[in-house]
């Protein structure tokens, strides 16, 4: 019996039909002397031929599977249909492009057996990275630590390393994980980061542009924290607090001098103090909904097509 681990790689593709093939032979031949291990493709709705390139590794490869959507659900749904079919005693999941190099798989298990539930990586910033990167990057960290509470490290991806107990919490869920990095750092777990140099994309354009990182952000604090609840709170007190503020001025204005314009000081102070109170209550509505919302998504985070395992099971 093999005494080596068994290690379940997971890897969303949308429209990488051109990287698919390489990035599986880098992993077969880092992996192939020193783990037992699967490769579970999540076709994400591609439009090209990438399914076809799967199937293909299928015919000719028992460690192979493949997870092929019904269209879209994005990069996170797409781990967690890989992770929810895992076999392994720890997952990997890294992206198709060939930017999360896979020459660091040894030091992920490396850092794994010494008892790290999760290991994380961190990329680095090349020379060729533009001030613009740099400088975005550095506030969008800077701004998800801050609104969620959760202390996320610069640079941090989503390629990295969960073992088998992550893996039956994340089973075990409930509710929509969209997004799994603050999800894990709730867990308690104890991680282990390691650094890197993020490749060059082997073939064709990265699908992840500002918009969708900006949905991610948003994803990420509403799912990791109240926090722009009560900010929304606070923001209402204090505007209500500015009108009343203003009224008084108001009214002194009027009483002592005459440079006021009939009506307009108590227009504008009975929409401001409006506008803090619907804050106030959207804030505590907010605040409810997102307690109670979780239970009443009975949309499925993804729906499976297809799903194709190679010409034989290897392990149980």
């Amino acid at each position: 019996m093999s005494t080596l681990p068994y290690i379940s790689v997971v890897i969303p593709c949308m429209n990488e039909a051109g990287n698919i093939i390489p990035l599986h032979g880098q992993i077969h031949d880092i992996l192939q002397n020193m783990a037992e291990f699967e490769i579970i493709y999540v076709d994400d709705g591609s439009s090209d031929h990438s399914a076809a390139e799967i199937v293909e590794l299928c015919k000719h490869d028992a460690r192979v599977h493949l997870i092929q959507f019904t269209r879209n659900f994005g990069h996170q749904a797409a781990l967690i249909a890989g992770i929810q079919n895992a076999k392994g005693n720890a997952v990997v999941m890294m992206d198709a492009d060939g930017q999360h190099p896979p020459a660091l798989l040894p030091l992920l298990i490396k850092e794994w057996q010494k008892g790290f539930k999760i290991v994380n990586t961190k990329r680095a910033d090349s020379r060729n990275t533009g001030l613009f990167k740099k400088l975005t990057s550095h506030i969008f960290y800077q701004l998800l630590t801050w609104f969620s509470g959760i202390p996320f490290e610069p640079g941090i991806a989503d390629y990295r390393l969960i073992d088998k107990a992550v893996v039956e919490l994340i089973k075990a869920s409930t509710g929509k994980l969209t997004f799994l990095r603050g999800w894990l750092y709730l867990t308690g777990y104890k991680q282990q980061f390691i650094g890197y140099e993020c490749g060059k994309r082997l073939n064709g354009k990265t699908k992840y542009n500002m918009r969708k990182m900006c949905k991610l952000a948003f994803e990420g604090i509403a799912s990791c924290s109240t926090r722009p609840l009560y900010l929304s709170v606070w923001l209402g007190f204090f505007l209500a607090f500015c009108s009343f503020v203003y009224g008084i001025y108001a009214v002194i204005i009027h009483l002592f001098t005459s440079l006021t314009v009939s009506g307009w000081s108590s227009i504008v102070a009975t929409i401001t103090l409006l506008a803090g109170v619907q804050l106030i209550i959207t804030g505590i509505i907010g605040y409810y909904v997102g307690k109670v919302s979780p239970v009443n998504k009975a949309m499925p985070q993804f729906v499976i097509e297809n799903q194709i395992s190679g010409k034989e099971e290897v392990m149980e």
